[in-house]
């Protein structure tokens, strides 16, 4: 268990009225939303105007994808998200390797609302990610992520695309 301080500080009326309503809502506690947002902002929010994020509704991006064939998904998934998640990774991590990869991965996919489960077992990291945006963009992260692991030796193994979800596995390498 993390250690935990003490700390008082003020907040607004209405915002003390939300964070109530939203803990209540989420069954936790108030102090484990505000540890839980003030993760979220300093693990990832921060960064995202850095390195030049935006914020696009699932609907619109699920009709850019509609729009493309699956060369163009994968062409822009193995380019443009495959940079985006390595200057990510570079910028929150400091560091470029599997681990540092997989983290900054699964912030993305917090930070997109994509619901997904990551978990390691047998030397490998299996993921299995619930998107709902069609299969277009099941191909579009299994290119974005496959093309990132490949500068670091390393290859999504058993992938499983469909209509509303993407499973894999990623076997560890040894140190």
């Amino acid at each position: 268990m993390k250690k935990s301080i003490i700390m008082s500080c003020r907040i607004e009326e209405d915002m003390k009225k939300l964070l109530d309503e939203e803990s209540e809502l989420q069954q936790i506690s108030a102090n484990s939303l505000i540890n839980k947002v003030l993760k979220r902002h300093f693990e990832w929010e921060r960064f995202t105007q850095e390195i030049g994020m935006i914020y696009v509704s699932k609907s619109v991006f699920r009709i850019i994808l509609s729009k493309l064939d699956e060369k163009d998904i994968k062409l822009l998934a193995a380019s443009s998200c495959r940079t985006s998640l390595r200057d990510a990774t570079l910028y929150i991590k400091k560091e470029f390797n599997v681990k540092t990869i997989l983290e900054t991965f699964d912030m993305w996919l917090a930070a997109s609302h994509i619901s997904f489960r990551h978990t390691t077992f047998d030397n490998k990291e299996k993921y299995v990610i619930q998107h709902e945006l069609g299969k277009k963009y099941s191909t579009y992260l299994h290119s974005a992520l496959g093309a990132l692991l490949s500068e670091v030796n390393t290859t999504i193994r058993n992938p499983s695309l469909n209509e509303h979800s993407l499973s894999f596995e990623i076997e560890k390498t040894p140190n």
